[in-house]
């Protein structure tokens, strides 16, 4: 296997963390340097920049994402454009609804014309919602892979497996938090000399999540299994993943923690590239914590 590690270098990496639509928007509430994209002034509590989209202009945005040039959205676009500039574009959001499936193709569409990198993290509705809703969803999710750099995909209906006696709200609260962990793993971890070769090898990939702790003598081959074990990385497994990015936690992670964490995944899954990083947590003494990203 090929192992890369990631966070060697000093130079700072700037993120536009944003939330598109109402479900995107509750992930990035409160989180330093989100930014809003909704129809709904409901949605933009709580996040200081927040950019309105008139839904008159979705026929427009549908067109233009498409490779239609419409009038009427040079003057959005100019005020739109310089709120996607950073290093990395994340985009949060829930697949389904009207404003997702005109917005997120449209912002990927500004984004390849602006050669900015991005990755998008969005969850699928429950199988049991709308006929409609559901094929929007997907629609939408294969625009998404087209164009994004990286895509982290999450289906609703998991939840039950980790939140069974939780109330609906709740349980996607937690949906929330799962989402956000991975990228923040990922900003805690990438530096500016890690850009070029993180994006050339995740460009164009569809990524499943999944975490685990272990402890003791064998603690990183037991953060790998219970990693294994998650209800969406499942879904990788299936489509025979052939990369990952995996990063540590612990009081003192070191290459020797990375390298049995790589052969644990070689055996398990046949990967044949890895991404590595570690982050060091006085909190987890005696144990190691597991962010697993599988690709193909």
């Amino acid at each position: 296997m090929d192992v890369i590690q990631l966070g060697s270098g000093e130079e700072r990496v700037s993120y536009v963390l944003s939330g598109i639509g109402s479900a995107g928007c509750n992930i990035v509430r409160g989180r330093e340097n989100s930014l809003a994209l909704s129809s709904s002034e409901g949605d933009f509590r709580g996040i200081s920049r927040r950019f309105r989209v008139d839904r008159g202009l979705f026929p427009a945005m549908e067109y233009s994402s498409h490779g239609i040039k419409s009038s009427g959205l040079s003057e959005m676009e100019s005020q739109l454009i310089p709120e996607l500039y950073g290093d990395i574009f994340v985009g949060f959001a829930g697949l389904g609804g009207r404003t997702t499936s005109v917005i997120c193709p449209y912002i990927l569409d500004l984004l390849k014309r602006q050669v900015i990198p991005s990755i998008f993290s969005v969850c699928l509705p429950f199988s049991v919602e709308s006929t409609e809703r559901v094929k929007s969803a997907r629609r939408t999710l294969d625009e998404i892979m087209k164009s994004a750099s990286l895509t982290i995909i999450y289906k609703n209906d998991y939840l039950s497996e980790i939140a069974r006696d939780i109330p609906i709200m709740k349980s996607f609260s937690l949906m929330n938090s799962i989402m956000w962990l991975p990228v923040e793993d990922l900003r805690r971890v990438i530096t500016g000399e890690d850009l070029d070769i993180f994006f050339r090898e995740t460009g164009g990939k569809t990524g499943f999540f999944g975490m685990g702790a272990g402890s003791g003598r064998e603690k990183e081959k037991r953060a790998v299994a219970e990693a294994l074990r998650g209800p969406w990385i499942r879904d990788a497994l299936k489509i025979k993943p052939n990369s990952g990015i995996a990063i540590l936690h612990s009081a003192g992670p070191n290459i020797m923690d990375l390298k049995e964490i790589a052969r644990e995944l070689e055996e398990r899954t046949g990967i044949e590239k890895l991404l590595v990083g570690s982050i060091a947590d006085r909190m987890e003494s005696t144990k190691a914590k597991l962010s697993l990203i599988l690709m193909k």
